[in-house]
């Protein structure tokens, strides 16, 4: 019986050394989707400094959970350091937003333009290839 409760033991400590790992992981993947709209030195930075604190909490005998908790929500972790770097929340991905419909709106009608209201067969030239003599070039 001894070996087995050796063995749920370590399986009980490698589970939770991968679950620690998931939490940490999924930590820093949320907060820095969070801010992309940070250059990306600056978000390397947070996320270097997130990673510092979980790697201090290990240290000091606390669980990635509560490193996590000492942080907060990774929502309100992120707007406290858009804040501290005097960011505002979103301006970044609005103007993305603006950007993208204004490209995807010149796109449509450039290709409407071409579609529609350019002459079929036009060029320089005005006379059709079929009434053209063969003296006649119109390039």
């Amino acid at each position: 019986m001894t070996e087995n409760t050796t063995t749920a033991e370590s399986t009980t400590t490698t589970e939770r050394t991968a679950m620690n790992g998931n939490t940490e992981g999924a930590y820093l993947r949320d907060v820095g989707k969070r801010l992309r709209s940070l250059t990306p030195e600056q978000r390397d930075a947070v996320l270097d400094d997130v990673r510092a604190h979980f790697a201090e909490a290990e240290d000091a005998g606390r669980t990635p959970e509560q490193a996590a908790e000492s942080l907060g929500d990774p929502a309100q972790f992120t707007e406290r350091v858009r804040a501290e770097l005097g960011h505002e929340p979103g301006g970044t991905d609005r103007m993305r937003r603006i950007l993208l419909w204004l490209a995807t709106a010149v796109g449509v009608f450039a290709a409407m333009f071409v579609s529609f209201w350019w002459p079929e067969g036009s060029s320089r030239c005005r006379t059709p290839s079929s009434r053209r003599t063969a003296s006649e070039s119109c390039c």
